[in-house]
């Protein structure tokens, strides 16, 4: 049976191998760069806890061995050296053959001259320490088992932690890229409507320009329609003027005739004449200045009319000029307000 010195060195390795694994097997599978930091200070959490259990359950060992050892110095000196001499032969047993084994065993009990009652009571106590020794490994190994079951879950935990960190993951890329895609699609559209926005101010702007523009037109417009108004009363009493210009010059033409017959009639009669020569002459001296004049007014006239004609034609091209480039301004702001 081995010692107990050997089982509770055995058992301390076998704990610290399973230690060691278990955290390099954590570390193994925790991997550098966690994209979650959250899971990553989780996980390094619960490791030292792990560990920490680990030790008290190491601990509990230990104390368990101690008190059985204790209760093992408890017994009398007789049988405490009767149980180490039993030992130690065991321990030298292990590595002679077996009749040199059974050869000391007997002269070991040939000299110690120990009774069969004694040895019964020997035999009972160590069936006793190796029951307990076998209930306590088993114990032991049942500790063991339950720590590897539960290094087992944590580490199926860690696998399911990191799968799902994984498609959080893979859920935050997507997100992420969602987000810049959103981000992109607002900034083109801010700079669409800042673009937008300067072009109403620059077409509202415009809109204002055309609408002074066009009140100033229709003021022209205005204010050459009265011009014209004006040109073409002038007109009128110009044409009137000339009318009577006109009727004036038959009248005179009239008189001429009268007066070419009566230079006729003065021709046959010219003694006659000549005794009435003097007022004739002076009469048509006088008709020649009134002829003189009547052909100045109406040649004055005539001008008169040719300009105010001339005018009359400058005005209304000014006029259709003027309603061209309002019909134009009307479209350019019609258009402006349906853009």
């Amino acid at each position: 049976m081995p010692s107990l010195k050997s089982k509770l060195s055995k058992y301390q390795s076998h704990f610290q191998e399973r230690k060691i694994f278990s955290i390099a097997f954590v570390n193994r599978l925790m991997p550098a760069k966690l994209p979650n930091e959250k899971n990553v200070s989780r996980a390094k959490e619960q490791l030292p806890d792990l560990v920490l259990t680990l030790r008290h359950r190491r601990i509990a060992v230990e104390e368990r061995i101690r008190q059985d050892k204790q209760n093992n110095y408890d017994l009398p000196e007789y049988q405490r050296n009767k149980q180490k001499s039993y030992k130690n032969a065991n321990v030298q047993n292990q590595n002679v053959p077996f009749e040199s084994t059974r050869s000391r065993r007997s002269r070991f009990t040939n000299s110690c001259l120990i009774s069969s009652n004694v040895f019964m009571r020997f035999r009972l106590i160590q069936n006793e320490v190796y029951n307990i020794y076998h209930i306590f490994f088993k114990q032991a190994e049942a500790e063991v088992a339950a720590l590897n079951r539960r290094i087992q879950l944590l580490e199926e935990d860690l696998t399911r932690a990191e799968e799902r960190l994984k498609i959080a993951t893979e859920k935050l890329e997507e997100a992420s890229k969602a987000a810049d895609e959103s981000e992109r699609v607002r900034k083109a559209l801010e700079n669409r409507f800042e673009i937008e926005d300067d072009r109403c101010t620059q077409l509202e702007l415009k809109v204002r320009q055309m609408s002074s523009l066009l009140q100033e037109t229709e003021n022209k417009f205005e204010e050459v329609a009265r011009k014209l108004a004006m040109v073409e009363a002038d007109l009128e009493r110009a044409e009137e003027r000339a009318e009577a210009g006109e009727n004036k010059i038959v009248e005179l033409e009239e008189e001429l005739r009268v007066v070419g017959n009566n230079l006729k009639s003065l021709e046959v009669s010219e003694e006659k004449a000549l005794q009435r020569e003097d007022s004739y002459e002076e009469h048509i001296r006088q008709l020649s200045q009134r002829l003189k004049e009547a052909e100045t007014r109406a040649e004055f006239a005539e001008r008169s009319v040719q300009k105010l004609q001339k005018e009359v034609d400058r005005l209304e091209d000014d006029a259709a000029n003027h309603r061209a480039r309002n019909h134009a301004l009307q479209e350019a702001i019609l258009e402006a307000a349906a853009q």
